[in-house]
């Protein structure tokens, strides 16, 4: 027949893939911010980094070894995702520029 069926998944298993926060010892802050974004290194690895804005367009990329400061107060007020990457994984954090 016609009939609409749903189903109620509940754990941890059944998320939609996206691990947040993958990446151990690196941090992302302040969030929001007045356009200063700082992102902490503690895994003794090298960091990609890349910033987009809520268009898909790529703002900013950088490599670190270490902790590092991003700029973005040039780019307006807004959303923007950081991604950070190494071989050890990866994290995507959402970041509020007043």
């Amino acid at each position: 027949g016609d009939a609409l069926g749903i189903r109620l998944l509940m754990g941890n298993d059944w998320g939609a893939g996206i691990e947040e926060n993958a990446l151990e010892g690196v941090s992302i802050y302040p969030n929001p911010s007045q356009g200063i974004v700082n992102v902490s290194n503690n895994n003794n690895a090298s960091n990609a980094i890349v910033v987009y804005d809520m268009l898909g367009q790529v703002i900013l990329t950088k490599e670190a070894n270490t902790a590092t400061t991003l700029d973005l107060s040039e780019n307006g007020t807004g959303v923007y995702l950081v991604e950070v990457s190494n071989n050890n994984g990866s994290m995507v954090e959402r970041v509020v520029i007043k």
